[in-house]
C-alpha cells in the first residue's frame, strides 16, 4: 500500500489474494489493520492497469526476444525504439523497463512501464554471454531517480548533520577523508540523477570531480 504501484483494482486484486494465504483466525485481525489505508488508498496518476503488461515484459526478457515499443515519453512526445529488454525495476511509485539499444551495450535505458502504448515482437533474439548479464541489484545501487546514462564516479564533499543518510541513498558511496566534519565521498552512478540528489542538499554539498566510463573529467560546473 505504501509503494503506491498500481491503481486501485489491481492493488485490491493484490490484498485480496494475499488475504486468501492466511489463516481464517488472523484474516479478520490482518484486514482490520490494513482496513483505513485500504480505503484511503491513492492510485498513482497513471491509473493504469500494470499487472499483465508487466507479465508480458517479463517473458519477453526471458526469452531475449527484440520487441519494438510504442512509448510516450515525458513531454507527450510518441516514440517507436526496437530494444533489447534485460530487466524490470520499480522505484519510487514507477515500474521501469530496463533495455539496450540493439547493438549499444554500453548502458541500458529506462522506460516507465506505464508510458508503453504497445508491444510487438517477431523481430528475433538477441544473445548476451553470462559474464555480461544485466545485474538488477548493481545497476539500482548505481542510479538515482532512474536517470539512465553511462557509468560515472562523483567525488563530492559533505558537511551536513546525517551522513548515514547520504550513505543509504548513494550504496556505492564510501568515505575517502573526514576532516573537521567535512567528508570526502567517492560514489559511482549511471546518468546525471546523482545530481538532482546532491543539488538538493544545498550548500551541505560541494562537488569536487566527475569522471565517465571513458576516462574524461569533468569542469564540476558541467556536472550540476
Amino acid at each position: 500500500l505504501e509503494s503506491r504501484a498500481f491503481n486501485k483494482k489491481e492493488m485490491n486484486e493484490l490484498i485480496d489474494k494475499l488475504l486468501l494465504q492466511i489463516s481464517p483466525a488472523d484474516c479478520p485481525h490482518v484486514e482490520k489493520l490494513i482496513g483505513k489505508e485500504r480505503v484511503s488508498y491513492v492510485e498513482p496518476r497513471h491509473g493504469k492497469d500494470l499487472l499483465e503488461l508487466i507479465w508480458v515484459l517479463s517473458e519477453h526478457i526471458t526469452e531475449q526476444n527484440i520487441i519494438e515499443i510504442q512509448y510516450c515519453r515525458q513531454d507527450g512526445k510518441a516514440i517507436q525504439r526496437k530494444i533489447e529488454a534485460v530487466g524490470i525495476l520499480f522505484s519510487e511509485f514507477y515500474f521501469y523497463l530496463l533495455a539496450y539499444i540493439p547493438g549499444q551495450r554500453d548502458h541500458p535505458y529506462t522506460y516507465r512501464v506505464d508510458r508503453i502504448e504497445s508491444i510487438r515482437d517477431g523481430f528475433g533474439t538477441f544473445s548476451i554471454p553470462y559474464k555480461d548479464r544485466f545485474q538488477d541489484g548493481e545497476f539500482r545501487d548505481r542510479v538515482q531517480f532512474m536517470y539512465s546514462g553511462s557509468l560515472q564516479t562523483v567525488v563530492f564533499e559533505y558537511s551536513g548533520p546525517s551522513l548515514e543518510a547520504i550513505q543509504d541513498r548513494l550504496p556505492t558511496s564510501r568515505i575517502i577523508k573526514e576532516e573537521d566534519g567535512v567528508y570526502t565521498i567517492m560514489a559511482e552512478s549511471f546518468g546525471d540523477g546523482i545530481y538532482m540528489f546532491l543539488d538538493a542538499q544545498g550548500d551541505k554539498v560541494r562537488i569536487l570531480s566527475q569522471q565517465g566510463e571513458g576516462g574524461e573529467s569533468k569542469d564540476p560546473a558541467d556536472c550540476s
